[in-house]
């Protein structure tokens, strides 16, 4: 168990249960690669047609500015307590078991979500890249049509990302590493064509609209999606209980907020070498504006088809960091005996939480056959959620402050009570754009429905473990949070 003055003292134990010895390098690839996912394959002409070409790259600069603000509040909070579970530990401490149920089961929903949009998307780019790929309609959902490729391609997926993650957390990082390492280098070839070679008097317009309130609103537009974007790096301090010795906690949050760097330089260039690289009319009359813009200022097929196996594999990288992240999730609920004691079982030889990996990759391959006409709903979903534990977050950092003055923090952020209070209205102000978002028809949004039942379950499963919850102590389970099992 641990003693009183172990926080204090920075004698915190480290998790017991899984088996990953993850290096910094690594920790860099899960949190950057799940922010390099798939959206800027398939919106990325969304984006200059909404803000324009340089007002799209402000957004996005913009965004990772805001982002900044809360991945601070993340960096001090993972240092403090590194261990799996991340904001449900945090909320724990600061909250109290109830609302570390909460943030865990929002947590559950964030990454359950985007591991069936990244699913459903895998199977419109694997269709781009081998023509005839999706076969017969099966059935039509939310007014689109479900192939046979489509839930092939997710269902394959799913189980393979599963069983990497069963065979270990170095495993799956190493995965991680190679398919980061590959998508790295087509994604700086062909972003260095497009500057090279492209013309910047395709740049305009500059920005959308003619009026300047038009062009604010356009920008305005763009900047609300970038949170969703960006929001991997919260993967990492799922992951830093598994650090290899001798890893810091503080090198990790930097690492955390390198890779949010990254990712904003990335997503800067893209916007504007695949600008450059085409007329805006052109551009955006092309059905992936990102692989047809690099194909055309190159005048290669196989560059188009380059950039699509890149958009892929940024998708699977974002796939698998989501996959490692919701398992680690539900073990660190199921080990604090607020699910399943069952979903904490760890495989005999390789030490990974196959218990919470069944888990879900079972819930996956339920909800992986969807299809296209539920990616709006799954977005919506996860950005709701995410603001508000974004917002969980940056309160957390500031509370902490008051009540656990001495607490030692190896990442201690300077001007906390601002920063988190500045990440904390920028929270908000993501909540009151999810509400009123697209809510002008008057009837009950669908994302809505699926978040209150997504809800309504969670109570029942917290109203049906009282018993489960109270077999262990509040000393107990919050040594078990933190990575001590003392039963």
């Amino acid at each position: 168990m641990l003693r009183p003055d172990e926080h204090r003292t920075g004698r915190t134990p480290r998790a017991a249960h899984l088996g990953a010895r993850l290096s910094l390098y690594q920790m860099f690839n899960l949190g950057f690669g799940a922010t390099i996912g798939v959206g800027w394959v398939t919106v990325l002409g969304a984006w200059i047609a909404g803000a324009g070409s340089v007002g799209a790259a402000l957004a996005f600069a913009g965004g990772a500015a805001v982002m900044m603000l809360i991945a601070l509040c993340y960096a001090e909070l993972s240092s403090m307590y590194p261990e799996s579970g991340g904001d449900m530990v945090y909320a724990h401490e600061c909250f109290g078991v109830g609302a570390a149920f909460i943030v865990g089961w929002l947590l559950l929903l964030i990454f359950l979500s985007i591991m069936v949009f990244l699913a459903i998307s895998a199977g419109w780019v694997v269709a781009e890249l081998v023509p005839g790929w999706r076969g017969p309609v099966l059935y039509r959902l939310l007014g689109a049509d479900v192939a046979v490729g489509d839930v092939l391609t997710a269902v394959v997926g799913i189980a393979a990302i599963a069983w990497l993650n069963v065979r270990g957390g170095n495993s799956a990082a190493r995965f991680q590493d190679v398919a980061t390492a590959i998508m790295c280098v087509a994604a700086v070839s062909f972003i260095g064509a497009g500057l090279l070679a492209g013309d910047t008097a395709h740049l305009t317009p500059l920005f959308s609209g003619a009026e300047v309130p038009a062009r604010f609103m356009g920008i305005a537009g763009v900047f609300a999606t970038t949170p969703l974007w960006y929001a991997g790096f919260n993967v990492v301090p799922q992951a830093i209980g598994e650090r290899s010795p001798g890893v810091s906690p503080r090198r990790v949050a930097q690492t955390m907020l390198l890779g949010l760097a990254a990712a904003m330089v990335f997503y800067v260039l893209l916007i504007v070498s695949a600008s450059m690289a085409l007329p805006r009319e052109e551009l955006l009359a092309l059905p992936l504006p990102a692989a047809g813009a690099f194909e055309s200022v190159l005048g290669s097929r196989a560059v188009g088809k380059i950039v699509l196996v890149a958009g892929l594999l940024g998708l699977v990288t974002s796939w698998n960091a989501v996959f490692f992240a919701g398992a680690r999730v539900a073990f660190a609920m199921a080990r604090a005996r607020l699910l399943s004691p069952r979903l904490a079982l760890t495989h005999r030889q390789h030490q990974s939480p196959v218990g919470a990996v069944l888990l879900i990759a079972a819930t996956g391959l339920a909800l992986a056959p969807l299809g296209v006409g539920f990616i709006g709903p799954l977005v919506t979903i996860a950005g709701s959620a995410l603001a508000v534990l974004f917002l969980v977050v940056a309160l957390t950092v500031v509370r902490l402050r008051h009540t656990r003055p001495d607490a030692l923090r190896p990442f201690r952020l300077a001007g906390a009570h601002l920063v988190g209070g500045l990440a904390a209205i920028a929270s908000l102000g993501m909540i009151v754009l999810n509400v009123i978002a697209g809510r002008s028809d008057g009837g009950v949004p669908f994302d809505w429905m699926i978040l209150l039942a997504w809800l309504a379950l969670g109570y029942a499963v917290w109203s049906s473990g009282h018993t489960l919850r109270e077999s262990i102590s509040r000393e107990q389970r919050r040594s078990l949070l933190l990575g001590s099992d003392p039963l």
